[in-house]
């Protein structure tokens, strides 16, 4: 998942004209990222700490945006990584779900007005199995 959230990060940067740091994959902070892809499959005492997929996807965006992982564009990097990872494990959102809803969450996130388990809420509120 972590070439996958690079080659993401790297278009979004570049198409939007933003700060981009080709020599350090436009990485601000390289812990955040090394937690972030670890953070998903973790155990504690030997319980998965993160058993859904809607909260394995939560993780992408919840802590891209919160830990400002790259120089530029982590609320896109962090959503579209959420968005790609429901898409590897068979998921994607509803059709009525707006580009409007996606850039709220993403505020959400940031402004702290919505907690990790606002986000899970949403993911499995808004997503549906794939054909």
């Amino acid at each position: 998942m972590k070439e996958d959230i690079l080659k993401l990060q790297r278009k979004i940067a570049l198409e939007s004209e933003g700060f981009f740091s080709a020599t350090e994959d436009n990485i601000a902070k390289n812990n955040s990222l090394e937690f972030l892809i670890e953070t998903p499959k973790s155990f504690l005492f030997g319980e998965e700490q993160y058993p859904t997929v809607f909260k394995k996807a939560a993780c992408y965006a919840f802590f891209i945006i919160k830990n400002h992982v790259f120089f530029d564009g982590n609320k896109r990097t962090g959503t579209k990584s959420s968005l790609l990872f429901l898409k590897l494990n068979g998921w994607t959102l509803k059709e009525t779900v707006t580009y409007n809803d996606i850039v709220q969450l993403a505020l959400g996130i940031a402004c702290n007005e919505l907690d990790f388990e606002d986000i899970v809420i949403f993911f499995e509120s808004n997503s549906i199995k794939l054909k």
